[in-house]
């Protein structure tokens, strides 16, 4: 039952600037997991009839107020625009919306400067932590110090964190308690569908280590593979190389800019999930797996432990072998499997229901918190 009647009843949402794809289906862009989640979140933002909700994005040939896919939209600048240009149209948008709430996603210099601004103008900010490395005080994609973290830290208004990782590292070293709040999906009902496939699904980015999945697919020439991986701004030369790398293995399958009714069908077909990250924060790609039955079999990542804890897949402390050996002594074991299975999704359902989180977060920005 949703609750009405809020005090802030308009809230703008920040999107990515990588995030057209999400609204153009023709678009080749490539996003990530914050512009997922902000279009996810929004969307049910959408269901509250005393919220007025708008998207801010950057300027991608829209008309200010038109709505696409459900959202209604308010362009902001161009990606060439100059920074006092971009400050300019920004501020532009926020007068013409006038919202009584920001919500924005994942660490940029804008997103430090952006608290401060809304302080400026009696607006609630609340910001939401990427990945774990931004906890750490380095921006997501270059993995450059973010000097202006603790701008963020001391004047946003309500700071929602993925994982008790992320909530301890900001409680120790800012002595600030966030709000944790993990990432959301429709929960999958439906489960008419034969299973085909190991899958793996990244942006091409050398801290995702695609190449071990590449090795992984050679070494198990029994099976299928899928690899779902996008080209990431400013890798291209290492994205032709990991192409090159997977025309060699025969039984290895690429592909890259799906729709995302196309990503729910390759899920659905999906054995079993891979991933082969150095670190993250808490995966998208987990979550999407998990409600769909696919168990995860993990080298290095494990938020909040939960994939052992609640017994959602295999956790290979960075072992490569192991995780060979894992997928055959897996797909060998059909108890095992259908065991695994059931516990993935079942931990989904209970932890990652975007109604309840955004039921949750509505709690937050009315009840307030830091």
């Amino acid at each position: 039952m949703k609750e009405e009647g809020f005090d802030y009843n308009k809230i703008a949402v920040v999107f990515p600037k990588d995030s057209s794809a999400i609204f153009d289906a023709n678009s080749k862009e490539t996003f990530g997991g914050a512009t997922v989640q902000m279009f996810l979140i929004a969307n049910e933002l959408n269901k509250y009839k005393d919220i007025d909700v708008t998207s801010l994005t950057v300027d991608f040939g829209r008309t200010d107020g038109e709505f696409v896919n459900g959202l209604k939209i308010c362009n902001t600048f161009s990606k060439e625009d100059n920074i006092y240009v971009k400050i300019f149209k920004f501020h532009k948008a926020i007068q013409k919306t006038k919202p009584d709430v920001i919500i924005q996603h994942g660490l940029t210099l804008f997103s430090c400067l952006l608290p401060l601004y809304c302080k400026l103008f009696n607006i609630k900010f609340i910001y939401m932590f990427a990945h774990d490395v931004e906890v750490a005080g380095y921006y997501q994609t270059s993995r450059k110090k973010a000097h202006f973290l603790k701008l963020l830290i001391n004047y946003s208004d309500i700071i929602i964190t993925q994982n008790k990782y992320q909530h301890n590292k900001i409680l120790d070293k800012y002595n600030i308690k966030t709000n944790i709040l993990y990432n959301g999906f429709p929960i999958v009902t439906s489960f008419n569908f034969k299973k085909e496939h190991i899958l793996w699904v990244a942006r091409c980015d050398k801290w995702k280590c695609p190449e071990k999945f590449i090795k992984l697919a050679f070494l198990n020439k029994q099976y299928k593979f899928v690899m779902i991986c996008n080209e990431s701004a400013g890798n291209e030369e290492y994205y032709s190389h990991i192409k090159e790398l997977v025309s060699a293995v025969s039984n290895l399958e690429f592909l890259s800019h799906l729709s995302e009714n196309e990503m729910a069908k390759i899920y659905q077909k999906s054995l079993l999930l891979i991933n082969t990250s150095d670190d993250e924060g808490f995966p998208q790609v987990f979550i999407q797996a998990a409600m769909n039955k696919v168990p995860i079999i993990s080298l290095n990542v494990n938020p909040d432990n939960f994939i052992t804890k609640y017994k959602c897949g295999i956790v290979c402390d960075g072992n490569e072998m192991f995780m060979s050996d894992s997928i055959q002594n897996l797909l060998n074991n059909s108890q095992k499997y259908t065991q695994l299975s059931s516990n993935a999704y079942n931990y989904a359902k209970e932890n990652h229901d975007i109604v309840r989180n955004v039921e949750k977060l509505c709690k937050l920005m009315f009840v307030g918190g830091k």
